[in-house]
């Protein structure tokens, strides 16, 4: 860098303190780039760890939320479950039940099979 400023210098018939004054500013300006991407990755940091933990506690809120739908959904369906058991318990054996009946309990079953894999409930 030495030498390109005192072929300048040369080149410009310019002073030796010139060139130390340009030596100089070009050392300032150096610096003040690095210290101002510092200061940026600081705040960028900072900034990041603010989001990520806000993130983080919508992400808690939202596996709660989810978690109580799904204790919603297996108490349903247990109770589905319960209520068709008995409905087929409390049937007479030697009236077996009608076609619309037995299609009802089809449906209801293929409902809860979907529930049970997750999958929207056909609505029969």
């Amino acid at each position: 860098m030495s030498g390109w400023l005192a072929r300048v210098e040369r080149t410009l018939g310019a002073a030796g303190g010139v060139a130390a004054a340009v030596a100089v500013a070009l050392v300032v300006a150096a610096l003040l780039v690095l210290a101002t991407r510092a200061r940026d990755r600081r705040l960028i940091a900072s900034h990041d760890a603010l989001r990520d933990a806000a993130l983080a506690e919508a992400a808690r809120a939202a596996d709660a939320s989810a978690a109580a739908a799904r204790r919603a959904d297996d108490g349903r369906l247990a109770n589905e479950t319960i209520q068709l058991n008995e409905a087929l318990a409390d049937a007479p054996s030697a009236d077996p039940p009608s076609a619309a009946r037995r299609a009802y309990y089809d449906c209801v079953r293929l409902q809860q099979a979907a529930r049970a894999a997750g999958a929207p409930a056909p609505a029969c």
